[in-house]
């Protein structure tokens, strides 16, 4: 079928087609005036060996296309590397009906398996259909990345500091000039709802606010309305940085790496000073360890965004995505943004960075980390079989009556944990939790002491840091063995580090026992 602008042609029948029957059928018209008419002559076409007519009727334009020539058709519009030849590609135009139905047949793998229940509340209703998981396109947030989003984990049907990660929702729409289009309940409740009908017990559930749709300009002002969206899906199998289940036997290399990592933690677990951990929390901790691979990172060359645009959640996720497409290039997992300036570190494509950095308890600096203007008055738990045996020491000589001899004391190294400044990067929530997990004190058998730093980090202290890693909510905590092809960590370089290992122990166990941030998904509603 021939179609001229602005003019019939000869000898042809015509009907009269308005835009509104194009804009439902999926196809844009020709003509940008909403009044353009398009004249259309009713012809045979000959696509390959069969013949399909289309009938022109007043206000409505019916495509017949035999079956069989849909297939031929669909089999020459292919490439063999899966690309289409747009010079015989002739898609064809259909009802709403038809698209879905074939919405729901090419329906991908990975959303049939791991996408569990969406909600829209542009449509006000949920599905557990994934080929239903969509959005108009003249929504801003598909075509002008005008949208926020956060994630809650899901561990064992509860949903672990929902409420933090909604409170960060909401700031982010403020930020991000979106109206909320429910208050902080009702957004609780409905991502609780989505919860329960996709009946999942371990994943994550994914939120977003949209300026809505209404048209494809600049200007929200054309948006109809704010809208809510929220997704359920699976937890990740096989997360980056975790080992992959294999049957396959372990190299005599990776047993003997396996059993120097092993013992490298045990003996860290021996500076404990008055109390030894219980067996079994050191057993989880060990097994947790053992389970962990590091990964390996490089300074991305992407530009980082500002600092307003780095400290909104927003979908506007491009930069992020070529940091990791760059890492992937340069043989590496995750890059690391550096600051605008290029001299500190930032953060990850989508987590943050952590460092265990060494001080002295004179605070004069040493290890990787130099000063610490806190370090005089932070204590170190002294390490435990060594510092007791000097105890015991000590009192033998007393009991003897001996004078004690006054030795000058020896300066003990210590080490904080830190993270870069939360004003040019996103406050993670999970950060946030292990930075209190530090000031509580929960890793002070490994010679952290509080409080955590947050604050600017050279390019130059990270990499020479005696523990590095990336920490967020779907990653947990994975520790960085390779920065920019060089082994990262004191002493044992290049391999994971047992503070590293302790954190993602202490965040799994708070998806457990932090009973205060733990929501429970009510799944009695749809049993």
């Amino acid at each position: 079928a021939r179609v001229r602008r602005g003019r019939r042609m000869r000898g042809a029948q015509t009907a009269t087609v308005p835009v509104a029957s194009w804009a439902h059928a999926g196809s844009p018209p020709h003509h940008r005036n909403r009044n353009a008419r398009v004249s259309v002559r009713s012809r045979s076409l000959i696509i390959g060996e069969r013949t399909t007519r289309v009938f022109s009727k007043l206000d409505r334009l019916e495509t017949r296309v035999e079956t069989g020539v849909g297939r031929r058709v669909s089999m020459a519009a292919s490439s063999g590397d899966g690309r289409r030849d747009n010079k015989h590609h002739a898609p064809p135009v259909v009802s709403g009906e038809e698209f879905h139905r074939r919405a729901s047949e090419i329906c991908h793998p990975r959303a049939r398996d791991a996408h569990a229940s969406f909600y829209s509340s542009w449509t006000d209703c949920i599905t557990c259909d994934p080929s239903a998981f969509v959005l108009p396109m003249d929504d801003h947030m598909a075509h002008r990345g005008h949208g926020v989003f956060d994630t809650a984990h899901l561990h064992l049907g509860k949903l672990h500091m929902l409420d933090r990660h909604v409170e960060r929702f909401f700031r982010s729409m403020e930020q991000a000039n979106i109206v909320p289009p429910f208050d902080e309940e009702t957004t609780k409740s409905l991502i609780l709802r989505v919860a329960a009908a996709g009946g999942l017990r371990e994943g994550q559930l994914r939120f977003y606010a949209s300026a809505g749709p209404g048209g494809f300009a600049l200007d929200q002002a054309e948006c109809v309305r704010s809208v809510f969206y929220c997704v359920s899906v699976k937890k990740r199998s096989s997360p980056a940085g975790a080992d992959s289940k294999s049957d396959a036997p372990a190299s005599p290399e990776s047993e003997a790496d396996s059993k120097s990592t092993q013992s490298a933690f045990e003996a860290d677990f021996k500076r404990d000073s008055n109390e030894s951990p219980p067996r079994n929390i050191k057993h989880q901790r060990l097994e947790t360890f053992l389970q962990i691979k590091g990964v390996s990172v490089v300074t991305s060359k992407i530009p980082i965004k500002p600092p307003f645009f780095a400290t909104v959640k927003s979908t506007n996720y491009l930069p992020n995505a070529l940091v990791v497409a760059d890492a992937k290039s340069r043989g590496a997992e995750y890059g690391i943004w550096l600051t605008a300036d290029g001299a500190h570190v930032a953060e990850g494509p989508s987590m943050n960075v952590g460092f265990v950095v060494g001080v002295d308890r004179g605070g004069e600096g040493g290890g990787a980390g130099g000063g610490n203007a806190d370090g005089e008055e932070q204590g170190h738990v002294d390490g435990g079989e060594g510092n007791d045996d000097e105890e015991e020491g000590d009192t033998s000589e007393r009991e003897k009556g001996e004078p004690r001899s006054e030795q000058p004391k020896q300066k003990r190294a210590t080490f904080v944990f830190k993270t870069p400044a939360w004003d040019e990067t996103l406050a993670g929530c999970t950060v946030a939790r292990v930075v209190e997990f530090v000031n509580e004190g929960r890793f002070k058998h490994l010679g952290i002491t509080g409080p955590a730093l947050v604050g600017k980090i050279t390019l130059e202290e990270a990499k020479n840091a005696n523990e590095a890693m990336l920490i967020g909510s779907v990653i947990n905590c994975l520790p960085i063995v390779t920065w920019d092809g060089a082994a990262v960590g004191k002493p044992h370089a290049g391999k994971v580090g047992a503070v590293a290992a302790a954190i993602a122990h202490a965040i799994a166990e708070d998806f457990e026992r932090n009973e205060p941030e733990l929501t429970p998904v009510p799944y009695e509603l749809f049993e």
